[in-house]
């Protein structure tokens, strides 16, 4: 049988812990940086003419992009996507009405793809770097 006297001498064989004081994160007093993508003319020229083509889909309302194959209508998940991004928030590329959406196929499932296409401004920027001559290797 074990007495208080036992239980307090138990006590010192276990010590607590040692806790480290948490650390004092100061509040953000200014706004983070908006994240800005650099991108070249000569990609940002060959994704809006791709984009032309409808080689770009949305994948079913999840604003996953997909490249699209024209010939049977397969997917795959797009390279580009950041650059992709960029464009449609900077207002060059945006997505076709939805009588434009069609079945994508892959080996696992199939979806509807709503395709992307140029604005006035993306066709525009598209004209306007498409005329650019190379400078040495072209970039």
């Amino acid at each position: 049988m074990s007495t208080q006297d036992d239980d307090a001498a138990q006590v010192g064989l276990f010590p607590a812990p040692e806790r480290r004081p948490k650390r004092h994160r100061p509040t953000r007093t200014t706004a983070p940086a908006p994240r800005t993508l650099s991108m070249k003319p000569h990609e940002a020229r060959e994704v809006l003419a791709e984009v032309a083509e409808k080689r770009f889909g949305i994948v079913d309302n999840t604003d996953r992009i997909a490249s699209v194959n024209a010939e049977d209508h397969s997917v795959a998940p797009a390279a580009e996507e950041d650059l992709l991004y960029h464009l449609i928030n900077q207002g060059y590329v945006e997505r076709c009405p939805a009588r434009d959406t069609f079945t994508g196929h892959t080996a696992r499932w199939s979806r509807p793809i709503s395709p992307l296409r140029l604005t006035k401004h993306g066709r525009t920027l598209l004209q306007r770097w498409s005329a650019l001559a190379p400078v040495g290797d072209g970039r």
